[in-house]
């Protein structure tokens, strides 16, 4: 990956942690033009890749989006990530401006996804354990960035 292109996906990682609270988009999510949701699953892949063969810590990239969103790359699938999101907004208030993918829960089924997860408690992972109390407690976790940009979201 080029300088120009690091730099450039972390700006835009940036603008849009800042303005969503997370990085857990799908594939097809743009940015200002640019290919976020692309670009976050290349890193996603650079980084298990890296720390797979190597078992080291995360990369300096790795590490920056860590910085804005503590799980930009979760051990689950992603498409739980961003379940969590939702019922996480839907429960405690939404960023203004925030948009949706197609299918993604209203506050309904977002009560319901947090009820199941509730109900099934055998979670394959400690982080989504602490996730889910935290939801169920009314304690969210923040996300670490500022700044702020246009997004568009659509696909899942």
């Amino acid at each position: 990956m080029t300088q120009k292109r690091f730099l450039e996906g972390l700006d835009h990682a940036r603008a849009y942690a800042a303005r969503h609270g997370h990085l857990a988009v799908s594939q097809p999510t743009t940015h200002d033009g640019f290919t976020l949701g692309k670009w976050l699953n290349q890193q996603r892949h650079r980084q298990r890749t890296a720390t797979q063969r190597t078992a080291t810590q995360p990369t300096r990239l790795g590490r920056q989006l860590t910085a804005l969103d503590t799980w930009w790359n979760p051990p689950w699938p992603l498409n739980w990530q961003r379940s969590y999101w939702a019922t996480r907004h839907h429960l405690h208030g939404m960023p203004a401006g925030v948009v949706w993918w197609p299918g993604a829960p209203d506050e309904d089924q977002a009560r319901q996804w947090l009820h199941a997860q509730q109900a099934s408690w055998q979670l394959p992972q400690p982080g989504q354990q602490e996730l889910v109390s935290g939801l169920a407690r009314g304690t969210v976790l923040r996300c670490r960035s500022s700044g702020g940009a246009s997004v568009r979201e659509h696909g899942t």
